[in-house]
């Protein structure tokens, strides 16, 4: 399968493209084509030295909108602050078979305290999984990866024994984006419902920050049991 990592040069992006490149094709994206070929370097470095053989998957870097267009699933690794004019620079571009696994999603901080708070767009007010598929007009969205700690999913000596909750419309692309996030050794998924509820997911990134500040915990996750 091929993989495209919209903005994948940040910490996130480098986590999935680590982890992905194992069984994938990886098209790491960036808004320069030129970083994007750099970061991809020092990624096959650590995957090579981690893997070793056993990697089936290639990866190269783009700009972001080559590397829509090459991708079967698309990961917007992107700041919600950015997500309107990001979304709508590359509608063109998607396919009505493209999968969209999101995980983006809205934070605000006020004093010492990390807020959710859903973006009026058009006078309405919605997710950032839901604005996706606003704007996208596609129902292939999927809401994934916000309570999984992007510097432990870089880290591959990592095994990642925790839970990714998973908000969407459309079956297939629920079941796709499920094989993809379990394919990572030790995560589990569960089914949240559709992106109706995706706030509730997109929520808890603000609640993990909030209990690691209070609580001294380095990148907390979820585990559901």
């Amino acid at each position: 399968m091929r993989i495209s990592i919209l903005g994948g040069t940040g910490d996130l992006g480098k986590g999935l493209a680590l982890r992905w490149i194992k069984n994938h094709d990886i098209i790491v994206g960036s808004r320069v084509k030129d970083k994007a070929v750099k970061v991809v370097e020092e990624y096959l470095n650590i995957a090579r030295d981690h893997y070793g053989e056993n990697i089936v998957g290639n990866m190269i870097g783009e700009d972001n909108f080559t590397a829509v267009k090459k991708g079967e699933v698309i990961v917007p690794c992107i700041s919600h602050e950015y997500i309107v004019d990001f979304a709508k620079s590359i509608k063109p571009l998607i396919k009505e078979d493209q999968i969209i696994i999101s995980p983006i999603t809205i934070l605000e901080k006020k004093d010492k305290n990390f807020y959710y708070n859903p973006i009026i767009y058009e006078g309405k007010s919605f997710s950032a999984t839901q604005l996706l598929r606003e704007i996208l007009k596609t129902n292939k969205v999927v809401a994934a990866f916000q309570t999984i700690s992007a510097k432990k999913l870089s880290d591959l000596k990592l095994e990642l024994n925790y839970d990714v909750l998973l908000c969407g419309d459309d079956r297939d692309s629920i079941e796709k984006a499920r094989g993809l996030v379990e394919e990572i050794k030790n995560l589990k998924t569960y089914y949240v419902g559709d992106l109706s509820l995706s706030s509730l997911v997109e929520a808890q990134t603000a609640l993990l920050l909030n209990l690691s500040i209070r609580n001294k915990i380095k990148e907390p996750s979820i585990k559901i049991i």
